[in-house]
């Protein structure tokens, strides 16, 4: 692995904890209706029902231009529920280029295709109330380590990381897990 890489695997990570305050206060955002996945009930007959598996919602957005000071961003709609967070970037416009949803089973290994090659590994380690655990792994086309992770998500909230393509272009992934119980 050489020295480059290293620094923007560094820097990728630390992009990922500055804009995402994963851990900070939390921010609510405003929910979009384009969930395929329903969050079951997490009680049954009055006796909490184990969770075994994890709703995943992975949208990757592009972030263009340089935001002078005083602007504003600008956001297609299907995203505009990430304004607070987005807002704490440096780009100027943003848009949609994939959405995805997934169940994944606690321990389970999931691969999926981000688009332009690239690819996210996800491993839900466990889920204990508000909080869930994930390994993953965000791999560019040419199969190397763009991040490669434990995460702590607050359920119901995103959080933001991202590629600095160049000062004017980044690929950002917006995350959001939830626990899923099984009827």
């Amino acid at each position: 692995m050489t020295h480059l890489h290293h620094t923007l695997s560094a820097s990728v990570f630390l992009f990922a904890i500055a804009v995402s305050n994963f851990v900070a206060s939390p921010v609510h955002a405003e929910k979009v209706n384009v969930t395929a996945v329903k969050k079951r009930s997490t009680k049954h007959e009055g006796k909490q029902k184990k969770c075994g598996d994890v709703v995943v919602d992975i949208r990757t957005l592009k972030g263009e231009g340089h935001l002078e000071d005083g602007k504003k961003i600008r956001l297609e709609p299907r995203i505009k529920d990430l304004r607070k967070k987005l807002r704490k970037l440096t780009y100027a416009k943003y848009s949609l280029l994939t959405h995805k949803n997934e169940i994944i089973p606690l321990a389970s290994k999931k691969v999926l295709k981000l688009g332009n090659g690239h690819r996210l590994a996800l491993r839900p380690l466990y889920v204990n109330g508000k909080r869930v655990g994930m390994w993953m792994r965000w791999k560019d086309p040419d199969g190397m380590d763009i991040i490669d992770t434990r995460m702590h998500f607050t359920c119901g909230e995103h959080m933001l990381t991202g590629l600095e393509e160049n000062t004017d272009r980044g690929l950002i992934l917006a995350i959001q897990v939830d626990p899923y119980y099984r009827e």
